[in-house]
């Protein structure tokens, strides 16, 4: 798979209108939070980003939770969109959805040298 999905354990009375919850054959239940989509992996040049201080965010809970299941699976998304990017590149061939990570870095490249 090329993405990984971000689910929370809830009880039956957490549940609301428009989550989006899985069933689990023990009796859990699983609420999505979200999705770490690695066919999007785009590069950024240094200095275009900053970080942010989810402490005040107004989204922290969930921001906090996906900060943490991203430090846990690190290893497996550097690995699997090293992956992803080698094979496109080696291949040439470029799947549905997917980015073109050749343009992209000959894009972010040259926006580097012109800044």
């Amino acid at each position: 798979m090329d993405y990984l999905v971000i689910y929370e354990n809830i009880q039956q009375s957490e549940i609301h209108n428009k989550d989006i919850i899985k069933r689990m054959d023990n009796g859990e239940i699983k609420k999505l939070l979200s999705v770490v989509d690695l066919r999007k992996a785009i590069p950024v040049a240094k200095g275009c980003y900053h970080k942010i201080d989810i402490r005040t965010h107004k989204d922290r809970d969930l921001l906090a939770k996906e900060y943490e299941f991203c430090k846990r699976k690190k290893d497996t998304i550097f690995n699997k969109t090293k992956s992803i990017i080698s094979q496109q590149k080696r291949t040439n061939n470029i799947k549905f959805a997917y980015c073109n990570y050749s343009l992209l870095e000959e894009k972010m490249n040259e926006w580097n040298d012109s800044h």
